[in-house]
């Protein structure tokens, strides 16, 4: 037994550490040019047409975020996985679903998911093509 351990942890260590680049290069170096891909966000803040920005819906919306009252089960907000604590995400590999407690990566439920929340950080840009005028923007949709 102590032998297919120790075969075990050899294969694991010739896995993990016997790797090399097959040009000997251990580092990627390489320049990229993501301009034509990305540019930067807009500097101001942009709404779109069809719903500019009020303090009303900006009370509004923070109160919905974090009250459970929107899920199916009445026990979840959006802040249970996209928490400010964790870089607007659940910092987990793999998300708690309806039934979770707690938050972040301390969250636990017997509902795992098959993806992680992602952070919600610039999520008001969604949508936004590059190159585009941002004069009739209208953001993406979500789920």
């Amino acid at each position: 037994m102590k032998r297919l351990h120790f075969n075990l942890i050899t294969l694991a260590c010739v896995t993990l550490f016997g790797c090399e680049n097959p040009d000997g290069i251990a580092d990627d170096a390489q320049t990229r040019d993501y301009s034509t891909i990305f540019t930067p966000l807009p500097s101001k803040t942009i709404y779109p047409s069809n719903n500019p920005y009020s303090e009303t819906k900006e009370r509004l919306g923070e109160l919905l975020f974090w009250d459970p009252i929107l899920s199916g089960d009445k026990n979840t907000s959006c802040a249970s996985c996209h928490h400010p604590d964790f870089g607007w995400a659940d910092g987990r590999i793999l998300s708690i679903g309806s039934d979770g407690i707690g938050l972040g990566p301390q969250r636990y439920g017997f509902q795992v998911t098959s993806i992680h929340a992602p952070t919600i950080m610039n999520v008001a840009f969604t949508g936004i093509k590059n190159n585009e005028s941002d004069s009739s923007f209208v953001s993406g949709g979500y789920f």
